[in-house]
């Protein structure tokens, strides 16, 4: 997991500049407030725990599930310094990319039957913009503890979900923080698999 490694948020529609510069500051200072805030050696420690679940000699979904654990671990850092809160479901209704093995850990646990997919699907960003996840219920996640990876990864360091509404979420880039060996190590459990998939949740759900 690289805790230090900075992407952008995506969120060109009612675009509105100066609160976009303004959003930018205070992102990158609670980005950069967060990023010194971690532990002595996080990063690093993580990185390599990452890699050594990835090469187990073990099933993919308990693979997964220990990848998850650590990602659920460094969320819990990161809270402080997020806009994310309960009450919020904003990222609930944009592209949700997942693997096949995160769609059968999901399969699983809601009894809910994955569709089979003959190929990956890459859809537009904008594709689901403002379409609720499938698993949405009541404004709150009815498969939290089973969530895929991208929705246990993303954050807003903002200080309100004022980018995040269906109709700003692809109107800028804004700094955000990338886990991208959590990204490639789900993606090489995925591979293990027989029936290797990527494709939104809603391909697999809807």
């Amino acid at each position: 997991m690289d805790a230090k490694h900075v992407r952008t948020m995506s969120a060109t529609n009612f675009f509105d500049g100066e609160h976009f510069e303004k959003s930018t500051l205070t992102m990158k200072r609670r980005v950069d407030a967060h990023v010194n805030a971690l532990p002595a050696n996080f990063a690093v420690q993580a990185s390599q725990k990452t890699r050594l679940i990835s090469r187990m000699n073990a099933a993919p979904r308990v693979k997964l599930s220990k990848i998850f654990a650590l990602v659920d671990e460094y969320a819990e850092l990161r809270k402080p310094f997020v806009a994310c809160a309960e009450e919020c479901d904003s990222c609930c209704h944009m592209n949700v990319q997942i693997t096949n093995v995160e769609a059968e850990r999901i399969e699983k646990s809601t009894g809910k039957k994955a569709k089979f997919l003959r190929a990956d699907t890459c859809h537009p960003v904008t594709k689901f913009a403002g379409v609720p996840c499938p698993f949405l219920v009541n404004r709150r996640c009815s498969i939290y503890e089973d969530r895929p990876l991208l929705c246990r990864s993303h954050a807003s360091f903002d200080v309100d979900s004022y980018w995040c509404a269906p109709e700003r979420m692809n109107a800028a880039e804004l700094p955000m923080i990338s886990i991208t060996d959590a990204q490639v190590a789900v993606s090489e459990i995925a591979h293990e698999s027989a029936a290797r998939r990527f494709a939104d949740i809603r391909d697999f759900f809807g």
